[in-house]
């Protein structure tokens, strides 16, 4: 949390002790009440994520056999029928892209343009390369050479899938699968190990190339391979060699080896393209937007009561002459404690002068005069535009704290501070936006007094259910947040809140709001997936205990 001003207050405190003292003995009222709090706590339980409402790009590179044992082991070439089948699957989905690699001694045909291999999600373009290829005399022919082709598939993936000069959330979601299909034994083995019978660099040069791609930064690579059974008898020396150097590179390219009894069976569905992944929690905290902890009337560190929840609290908002319980006194689209925050390091804003005349960013959206707020993060387009922060991301830095909370706490918004202790206290920030304590001065009182007291534990998993009648697996956590601050807050007189536009605001009401930040495991680099919840608690009322359920838990986007 960040501490308002000392030294403002401070100087506003003496100006008004001089004018009592100036007054003589006459009795006058108290200038600000006292803040009134009580404890509650706040438990409840959330699932991660469901994986199963990703999307993400899919690409598929067939390396097909064309070699001229292929026409004893298929010579009707059903093996691209089954090519083509495949395509018919997924053809509907815009983020599945294909390629085609027929190979022999080299890669004859596949999709290009020029000269660079590309995927395309066009089946037409790749019924052209299957058209060519039967078009010739004899198709089938040539040898059995691997490396020729597993270096075209490496130039595929390095050009395509992905860009790793260029690493985006795509690429860090993108699934790149490897169908290799032979029926037989490479002719163009190096050094051939006489206990295996055939070359192990062709299983080390696919493990090269799966890892050289999920460096680059890709979220997933299957290199799968298919045994035709066609020319050797089962059982054979050559039969055992065949399949135990498909099982090997499979094994080293994280796929599935399949054995294929004919042509005819041959059926590529049997491969699974998904990208695998649960989330995990990188980050969840209980906030209470009515209770800043301060400088009270006494210039004592404390938690004081914040009506309207705009971060400046109420003893605050009655000295500067805002309202305290409206967000956006001047309804400028910036809100008190924003242009209260920005005015004290030097810039021409006024929590009591209309500032949107001065610029664009700052225009109302339809008759209520509300500011859109296109990432429904709480702090409105306006405002983003002033806070250096992206109007469309939730969390700007991808430091697991929304953009909101951290100009709420005076973490800044731009630079990532997940491990920053901005009052060297031996608290990180980010547990300080936990506990609910202020992040640039080291409050022991505060700590002692009001920090939060998290337990957060995961419980166990659950099978959720989908519609198209497959299952996917979540975690349930359960939490409980102690100590929480309930303030004795006025009745709030915007019509449309930010935090609850649909909830009528009574005196005493503190929005309770629960964040959880995720990622899938694996994937720090990728930009956290936020919820949030928000419930109300009355100072009031005799009950002080809130539970959250996942189902009150939506993304926020």
């Amino acid at each position: 949390m960040k501490l308002l001003s000392k030294y403002k207050s401070t100087l506003l405190v003496l100006v008004f002790s001089m004018v009592a003292l100036l007054s003589g003995c006459e009795e006058s009222p108290d200038l600000q009440r006292v803040d009134e709090s009580t404890k509650a706590t706040i438990s409840g339980r959330f699932f991660t994520e469901n994986p199963a409402e990703l999307s993400f790009p899919i690409k598929i590179i067939f390396a097909i056999d064309t070699s001229g044992s292929m026409d004893l082991a298929d010579p009707q070439n059903r093996r691209l029928d089954a090519v083509l089948d495949l395509i018919d699957q997924y053809i509907a989905y815009e983020d599945v892209q294909f390629q085609i690699f027929l190979w022999n001694n080299s890669v004859e045909y596949s999709h290009r343009q020029g000269r660079q291999y590309t995927f395309t999600n066009s089946k037409a373009d790749i019924e052209a390369v299957i058209d060519r290829f039967n078009s010739d005399a004899n198709p089938n022919g040539g040898g059995t050479e691997f490396y020729s082709v597993l270096g075209a598939i490496e130039d595929q993936i390095q050009a395509e899938c992905p860009d790793a000069d260029n690493p985006n959330q795509l690429d860090q979601l993108s699934v790149c699968s490897v169908i290799f299909l032979t029926d037989g034994i490479p002719e163009d083995g190096r050094t051939t190990d006489p206990q295996l019978g055939y070359d192990p660099g062709f299983a080390s040069r696919v493990e090269e190339i799966r890892t050289n791609a999920l460096n680059a930064g890709i979220g997933a690579f299957y290199f799968h391979t298919v045994f035709l059974d066609g020319i050797y008898p089962e059982g054979s020396n050559e039969f055992l060699r065949a399949t135990d150097l498909l099982t090997d590179m499979s094994d080293a390219g994280g796929g599935t080896f399949f054995q294929f009894e004919n042509a005819s069976s041959i059926n590529f569905d049997v491969f699974d393209f998904s990208l695998s992944t649960e989330f995990e929690v990188r980050n969840f905290f209980v906030y209470n937007y009515m209770a800043v902890p301060g400088y009270n009337e006494h210039n004592e560190l404390d938690i004081l009561t914040d009506t309207d929840g705009d971060g400046l609290p109420d003893i605050l908002e009655v000295r500067e002459g805002t309202n305290p319980t409206l967000y956006d006194t001047d309804d400028d689209g910036l809100g008190d404690f924003f242009e209260y925050d920005l005015s004290l390091i030097g810039n021409d804003f006024d929590p009591l002068v209309d500032n949107t005349d001065t610029t664009q960013q700052c225009e109302r959206s339809g008759l209520q005069l509300v500011f859109p707020d296109e990432d429904s993060d709480f702090l409105n387009d306006c405002e983003e535009y002033f806070f250096l922060s992206s109007v469309d991301e939730v969390d700007s830095d991808e430091d697991y704290i929304p953009d909101s909370i951290e100009m709420l706490t005076g973490s800044q918004v731009n630079v990532v501070t997940d491990n920053e202790d901005s009052d060297f206290d031996g608290i990180l920030d980010i547990h300080e936006i936990r506990n609910h304590t202020p992040i640039d001065i080291d409050a022991e009182k505060i700590q002692e007094k009001s920090a939060y007291n998290l337990e957060l534990y995961e419980s166990k998993n659950v099978i959720l259910q989908q519609g198209d009648g497959s299952s996917v697996v979540v975690q349930e956590y359960n939490f409980v947040y102690n100590n929480v601050e309930i303030m004795e807050t006025q009745r709030v007189s915007d019509f449309s809140h930010r935090l609850l536009p649909d909830h009528t605001f009574t005196a005493g009401d503190n929005v309770i709001c629960a964040w959880l930040a995720q990622t899938p495991k694996g994937l720090q680099a990728f930009v956290p997936v936020y919820k949030r919840a928000c419930k109300v608690i009355n100072f009031y009322n005799h009950n002080k205990s809130i539970s959250f359920e996942p189902a009150d838990f939506t993304e926020v986007q």
